[in-house]
């Protein structure tokens, strides 16, 4: 039935809540593939424009390499919103068709793949589809 040494259910080794942080006022879970201080930054700085605080709005969660992570383990509410940069959909346990820079609607959650930082920072066009995705999710009143 199933191809020898294929795994039929590769279960998320961690949960977020136990590689993460943050207040996660507004139910939004911040995916980053792991990097650098300056990643960090970035992704703080493209949140604040939107009025989004990583610090208090957000779980932020750095991924190790591709480890995969389960979205929705050990929260006691479940993310509105998982804004991923640099994790790969399957990674984050999402087997929906996600295109970058797109949101789609998945498990009761809106989710939104981009590149990871370090390649986002330097490309003014990765950029500019991020903030208008970024609006399309969080219109300002």
């Amino acid at each position: 039935m199933f191809p020898d040494n294929t795994p039929v259910f590769l279960a998320a080794e961690k949960s977020v809540t136990e590689l993460g942080s943050g207040g996660y006022k507004k139910q939004i879970l911040v995916l980053v593939s792991r990097g650098s201080e300056a990643d960090k930054v970035f992704v703080s700085r493209v949140l604040a424009a939107a009025e989004l605080d990583t610090g208090e709005d957000t779980l932020y969660v750095e991924v190790p390499g591709d480890m995969p992570v389960n979205c929705f383990s050990g929260l006691a509410v479940p993310p509105r919103f998982i804004l991923s940069f640099g994790v790969a959909p399957a990674q984050a346990g999402c087997n929906a068709r996600a295109g970058l820079y797109t949101p789609v609607q998945f498990n009761r959650a809106t989710w939104l793949f981009s590149d990871s930082p370090s390649v986002l920072e330097p490309n003014r066009d990765k950029k500019s589809q991020l903030w208008s995705a970024l609006k399309e999710i969080f219109p300002k009143p």
